[in-house]
């Protein structure tokens, strides 16, 4: 991985939750192989890419579906990696007729630099706690009350993801792959 992205992660370290728990890799060797499952995949990835494991995105329930973020050797890119997409086939029956074509790919992108992705993770982690110090008003607070609070998160949610795109301009909202896009906007 490129010297400036390795010294970075070494300085700063990431930061554990609130989706992330960092795990880097001791081996030298990359550990990490994509599953091309189909054309979504195959836009982020090519077979033979391996990655340097930076931890887990998200709860650990099923290896196979769990994102493993991790670092292109040779590009510095950040993806997240599963074993296989997630289907429809991996939700409660009760909700697969609402989510008929659900497939979330074995793929994903984070960023285009570890750097970025290390600057981010840290940035992300401060404004959840904050947010979190602020909870959602109670039913008794009125609707009002509710909708003043959602108007608000709606509008820091906005605010942080431009600022993001300052930091890895590779973030848009029109970016489907984004992970860190989804995390912003449905968190």
């Amino acid at each position: 991985m490129p010297d400036r992205d390795r010294a970075i992660l070494k300085a700063f370290g990431l930061p554990r939750g609130p989706l992330l728990a960092p795990a880097p890799q001791d081996a030298e060797e990359p550990l990490l192989t994509p599953n091309i499952a189909g054309e979504p995949e195959g836009l982020l990835a090519n077979a033979d890419d391996r990655l340097y494991l930076l931890g887990v995105y998200g709860s650990d329930f099923d290896a196979a579906l769990t994102i493993r973020p991790g670092v292109v050797a040779g590009s510095g890119r950040v993806l997240g990696i599963r074993g296989r997409p997630l289907t429809v086939a991996d939700i409660h029956p009760q909700l697969q007729p609402y989510h008929p074509d659900l497939y979330h790919p074995a793929v994903c992108y984070f960023n285009a630099s570890l750097t970025a992705f290390v600057e981010i993770a840290w940035r992300w982690f401060t404004a959840v706690t904050i947010i979190r110090a602020h909870p959602e008003p109670s039913p008794n607070d009125g609707v009002e009350q509710a909708e003043r609070y959602h108007a608000e998160l709606d509008r820091c949610r906005s605010t942080f993801l431009a600022g993001m795109t300052k930091i890895d301009p590779t973030l848009t909202d029109n970016e489907p792959n984004s992970m860190w896009v989804e995390t912003f906007l449905d968190d």
